[in-house]
């Protein structure tokens, strides 16, 4: 590969008036820009050290601390957990441009058709950081409004096989492209692998262009939920501590846009080196910005990835992020301001703890094999597949029947969220009416802002006129 003696263009290397220049992705010696490029390579490095450090420890915490799993298989399909699996291959992502730029520092592992793949590659897996996002993303969209996720994407499982094609699709097509491109160098046809190369960074440009896109429409839509949902509760003025929607929507804002800007601008690199190739290899002020534009990219992206983790790695609601506490301290969806449990007389304390258990109960219904939990806000547990709360709501009843000052709504009109609920599961012909603000509801039905009359069959709303 290392042509030291001869001025003869190759692929890795072009050469023009006697000059040969560095295609710095597959090498930085024996030409003419090499030491711009050590040096990029060393702060790479370093940069992809530190990455790579903060990024195990987050892991770390989540994955042994916060009792998380990466991945989690529903119906057929392996769904990656967003922060975890964002986290995983991050970690991936940044070691496999750590190995990249040492080999490029050292000159190690001269192959050619090597250097070529491991560099896609590592690309390839940071494409795959960027894509298990959309993956949370989207499913958080279904289990929080179905009404919107319907008139997007009417299947969950046409869900699961769009975001799983677009995370595979560029290990299939990229990967021929970037093999046939070193197979043809180490050959000799440069020409060929000029083509291949072409080709490979058109693909890239399609791949990015799609994942920029749906991420950037899914988050929107996230947002608008969220900011839909915090403004409710602050005209509602609920006890709801709404400072955790708030910082997990800055998340999701984070995330989303870092993905979406990163992509956008991947896509402009890759479809202007693929066409301009060897006019900007063999001048230096352009290869160089490309060189510092592309590797930044990734490296930039990373960080702000690692931020939005460390925002506040300690609270208990993060929308699609599932930053629980294990213990007592494991609530599912929100929690209730903890000014409000401080100011408890204790003549209510038993019924707090009451509550509190059938809290827990509810979250742990979500528990895997292994004990593991998902606290997202948007997984919301379904009325017709969680058996608990008809229980709870008949102990609920019992429990507030002693009560002289609890309200009653009134028989003229149509039934409330909470009334429905406790007609839909008590069974009884007078409900139990409890406040739409009550903690269960919350924690039961997040989107609470959907028409609650579905929930009460024809039969009994007929008995309320």
């Amino acid at each position: 590969m290392n042509n030291i003696t001869s001025n003869e263009s190759t692929y890795w290397r072009p050469c023009t008036d006697g000059i040969c220049y560095c295609d710095w992705r597959l090498t930085i010696t024996h030409c003419y820009d090499q030491n711009i490029f050590f040096y990029i390579n060393l702060v790479i490095i370093a940069l992809t050290s530190c990455i790579i450090l903060v990024g195990l420890v987050l892991l770390y915490h989540r994955l042994v601390n916060l009792k998380q799993i990466i991945f989690e298989c529903r119906n057929g399909f392996l769904r990656p957990r967003a922060m975890e699996s964002i986290l995983f291959f991050m970690v991936i992502f940044n070691t496999l441009r750590l190995i990249q730029a040492i080999v490029l520092v050292t000159d190690a592992a001269q192959n050619i058709v090597f250097r070529q793949f491991l560099f896609e590659f590592g690309y390839e897996m940071g494409f795959t950081t960027l894509g298990v996002y959309l993956f949370g993303i989207i499913h958080a969209l279904q289990n929080s409004d179905r009404v919107i996720f319907d008139q997007w994407i009417y299947s969950p499982r046409f869900a699961d096989i769009l975001c799983t094609s677009i995370i595979v699709g560029p290990y299939i097509t990229n990967t021929i492209c970037s093999l046939g491109a070193g197979v043809s160098a180490y050959l000799g046809y440069t020409e060929q692998a000029n083509i291949f190369a072409q080709a490979l960074y058109t693909v890239w440009t399609g791949h990015c262009l799609a994942l920029s896109t749906l991420t950037l429409f899914a988050g929107w839509r996230l947002i608008r939920i969220l900011n839909t949902h915090i403004k409710r509760k602050e005209e509602n003025k609920t006890v709801i501590d709404i400072s955790k929607v708030k910082i997990g929507a800055q998340k999701v804002k984070i995330i989303a846009f870092t993905s979406a800007i990163c992509l956008y601008l991947y896509s402009g690199v890759a479809i202007t080196y693929g066409i301009l190739r060897i006019q900007i290899i063999t001048h230096v002020p352009y290869s160089i910005f490309l060189c510092i534009a592309w590797n930044g990219l990734g490296i930039v992206a990373s960080m702000l990835v690692s931020f939005a983790v460390i925002l506040n790695p300690k609270m208990k609601l993060s929308l699609l992020f599932s930053s629980d506490t294990s213990g007592d301290a494991r609530s599912h969806g929100m929690e209730l301001d903890s000014s409000r449990k401080n100011n408890s007389s204790s003549n209510h304390s038993g019924k707090e703890r009451k509550i509190k258990s059938y809290n827990q109960d509810s979250t742990n219904h979500t528990a895997t094999g292994t004990g593991t939990h998902t606290d997202s806000a948007f997984d919301v547990q379904t009325f017709e597949e969680h058996g608990t709360y008809n229980t709870m709501m008949i102990d609920m009843a019992s429990m507030y029947t002693n009560v002289p000052a609890r309200s009653k709504t009134p028989m003229n009109v149509a039934p409330t969220l909470s009334t429905a609920i406790a007609m839909n599961y008590s069974n009884r012909s007078n409900p139990l009416v409890l406040d739409d603000n009550d903690a269960e509801l919350v924690h039961a039905y997040p989107e609470s802002t959907k028409s609650s009359s579905h929930l009460v069959d024809g039969k009994l709303q007929e008995s309320y006129q």
